[in-house]
């Protein structure tokens, strides 16, 4: 099973996400403003729409509060930004994908545990945006369910993770987990497949993303300086170790600089880009990640190869810069022998990993199976007790077969090769594919939303008007 902080958030941290989560929502009422204008009978023009959309706003608030209880005026930013994405999400299908997305990175239910509201967030802003996307559909009827050929993949790997537990005589067990964490992440992708068609949709689901993603990393350096004797990055959640974090900043730092790089060129576009880098690099550094800043530091290399016209005097400036940044990127406050000893225990993983696929190559041995049967399949007891196999490829290879394996494989290799012949249009997804793609490497992925997130944003990059088809 991956490795869950179940920490408490301290205040600061709890309301920095929050006052995110606002910013991000009042970012898709701003991105919808253009769309509502451009419908020139859209009822939302008329007073008498505007009103109803504030009454709307008004009631879901209320309800919010009365679901929240007595800590409702603690909660007043949290409300405030749930009712207002709630009422998007109602009136425009784009923006309850993207709400949700934001959700999925900001976590609040994680964030303010016990709470009867915030425990039912992840499956109500699912139903929220599927409802949204029926409704909307058929009141348009422009109701499409595409059943894509990357989609039906993913489909039949999701399919294939709940045979092979089966098989594997783990269902009890491996079902719940994966009904957890695979099932959400596979709504999410067949939402953004099924509802981001044109460029400015996806400029509201990305935009979504990196504010939010953003916020996950402002408020995990919010709590990590508040812990006395903090090593490390950390976080409270499912993403609170430091390696995901690093993960989430290697996979979204090439969005958000495609992000802010759009529209009207300004001294504060310029000024807010340069502010979030450096934060985000910050983080980075304080994860201590080093996969995480290979995985940076390769995409800068493709950057600069597929992206650049190449001249005597950019290949010296970029191999000063290259020389410049590495120590920066592999530096590190961790004593010698902890690397050491970090680095042993990996290729025990690994080879833990082959041992157990090599034992059961089909149908692997259960998911979540890998960290209680570490101890048996391990050459060496580098390290002790349950352990993940600290890499995607080789968790899905030894708890769910080879099969499993290479339609994962697959997957990556259909991103990649849709995102490297859009990279004129979003170059920033080519970027994420390999960042991420080389992060998830030593990090253990397999179940998260994370990966298919990205899978299903690339498969949703419209074609250029040049295209007479769309090319999956």
């Amino acid at each position: 099973m991956l490795e869950v902080d179940r920490a408490p958030a301290f205040f600061l941290t709890i309301h920095t996400a929050a006052i995110f989560l606002v910013v991000t929502t009042l970012f898709l009422l701003f991105k919808m403003v253009p769309q509502v204008r451009a419908q020139a009978k859209s009822e939302l023009l008329r007073p008498r729409g505007f009103l109803l959309t504030c009454l709307l706003f008004m009631v879901i608030a209320a309800g919010l509060g009365l679901l929240t209880g007595p800590r409702g005026l603690y909660l007043a930013d949290w409300l405030f930004a749930l009712a207002l994405g709630m009422t998007l999400s109602l009136l425009n299908p784009v923006a309850a994908v993207s709400f949700l997305s934001a959700n999925f990175f900001l976590r609040p239910w994680e964030l303010v545990p016990d709470n009867l509201l915030f425990e039912n967030l992840p499956k109500g802003l699912a139903a929220l945006a599927l409802l949204s996307w029926l409704w909307h559909g058929l009141l348009n009827r422009k109701l499409q369910i595409s059943l894509s050929g990357p989609l039906l993949l993913l489909l039949f790997f999701v399919f294939w993770l709940y045979f092979a537990d089966f098989a594997a005589g783990n269902p009890q067990d491996g079902w719940p987990y994966l009904n957890e964490l695979i099932l959400p992440a596979l709504v999410l992708a067949f939402l953004v497949m099924n509802t981001v068609r044109t460029k400015p949709e996806l400029e509201m689901l990305t935009g979504a993303v990196t504010l939010s993603a953003s916020g996950l990393i402002t408020s995990a350096l919010v709590q990590t300086h508040q812990i006395q004797d903090a090593q490390r990055l950390e976080m409270v959640g499912l993403l609170g170790n430091s390696n995901d974090l690093a993960a989430v900043t290697a996979l979204v730092l090439p969005l958000l600089l495609s992000f802010l790089g759009k529209g009207k060129r300004s001294l504060a576009r310029y000024a807010a880009l340069t502010a979030i880098t450096l934060l985000m690099l910050y983080a980075l550094w304080l994860s201590q990640s080093r996969g995480a800043r290979l995985s940076l530091f390769l995409a800068l290399v493709a950057y600069a190869l597929f992206f650049t016209k190449f001249s005597l005097r950019k290949i010296l400036i970029t191999a000063v810069l290259g020389l410049a940044i590495l120590p920066f990127l592999f530096s590190t406050d961790r004593r010698s022998e902890d690397l050491s000893a970090s680095t042993q225990a990996r290729l025990s993983y690994v080879v833990a990993g082959w041992r157990m696929t090599a034992t059961h190559p089909f149908f692997g041995v259960g998911v979540g199976n890998y960290p209680k049967l570490y101890e048996r399949y391990t050459p060496s007891l580098v390290e002790y007790g349950e352990r993940t196999a600290h890499s995607t490829w080789i968790l899905i290879m030894a708890e769910s077969g080879l099969p499993a394996l290479l339609i994962f494989a697959l997957l990556y290799t259909v991103a990649l090769a849709r995102s490297w012949r859009m990279r004129r249009e979003q170059p920033a997804f080519f970027l994420a594919c390999i960042s991420y793609g080389v992060s998830m490497t030593f990090l253990s992925h397999a179940y998260l939303f994370l990966p298919y997130l990205l899978y299903s944003m690339i498969m949703a990059i419209p074609p250029p008007p040049s295209s007479n088809s769309y090319c999956s």
